[in-house]
């Protein structure tokens, strides 16, 4: 089997749900395959095979994450913020979804996240 990710994907042998048969070639969804965020969803993928693979919480938010969408994805509040969540994107989360996203009340999860995205990517200690 060819190795190159990019002749595969340029030549169209290579489509989203396949990413996850060849992990060594570190398959972006978003850069390489222009997946969108519903695309992500339906995936399945778990936080760390979009760590592994490169995928950030900024990309995610480019390919269309919203507050709402991540209840698709079921990830734990430590997932997102490996991914680089940060309070500039929790702005705007009421409590209502807060708990229905991590289980626990806003004002918790803001403690638990990096102010700014280049801040981001590691839990916050309390």
């Amino acid at each position: 089997m060819q190795s190159d990710k990019t002749a595969w994907i340029s030549s169209k042998r290579v489509e989203l749900c396949d990413i996850v048969l060849v992990p060594s070639w570190r398959i972006h969804a978003t850069k390489d395959m222009g997946a969108n965020i519903v695309d992500i969803a339906r995936m399945n993928l778990t936080a760390d095979f979009l760590q592994h693979t490169g995928v950030t919480f900024t990309d995610m938010v480019d390919a269309g994450l919203t507050l709402n969408a991540m209840l698709l994805f079921g990830y734990e509040l430590t997932s997102w913020v490996h991914l680089g969540l940060h309070r500039d994107f929790l702005r705007d989360l009421t409590d209502v979804q807060s708990v229905a996203l991590f289980k626990m009340p806003q004002c918790h999860v803001v403690q638990c996240v990096k102010e700014s995205p280049s801040q981001a990517g590691s839990v916050k200690s309390k």
